[in-house]
């Protein structure tokens, strides 16, 4: 479960490459659950919970991308897309990350 100090990641649905992503604390989130609203807090985006322990390979981040489409549960129907793997340009260090400022 995500502590109160967790950040999340709002990335516009057209965004890449870093542009458009803005950073938000779990208190932001659960304020507008608190308000009823159970959707992601930025229209037209896509939330996702950073990851506290970043795996590497070779010191390097990366991310793998595939498409699943569950189409039906009964007949149990799953489609399946590959997509691609990515790594970093850089080697990830602690140093490469800023600090955020205090909330």
């Amino acid at each position: 479960a995500a502590s109160p100090s967790s950040l999340w990641f709002m990335k516009k649905e057209k965004g890449s490459t870093g542009r458009h992503i803005t950073l938000l604390r779990r208190h932001e989130i659960d304020a507008n659950a608190s308000k009823g609203l159970y959707v992601c807090p930025r229209n037209g985006a896509i939330a996702s919970l950073e990851v506290p322990k970043i795996w590497t390979i070779n010191n390097r981040k990366w991310d793998n991308r595939i498409y699943v489409l569950v189409a039906s549960i009964e007949p149990y129907v799953v489609l399946f897309r590959a997509g691609h793997l990515r790594f970093s340009v850089l080697n990830y260090t602690d140093d490469n990350v800023a600090p955020l400022p205090p909330t």
